[in-house]
């Protein structure tokens, strides 16, 4: 995605800001 809120699911897909 590119947002914090929803990197937290997609952190692991490869998203982290």
């Amino acid at each position: 995605s590119g947002n914090l809120v929803e990197g937290v699911s997609e952190y692991a897909s490869g998203d982290e800001t």
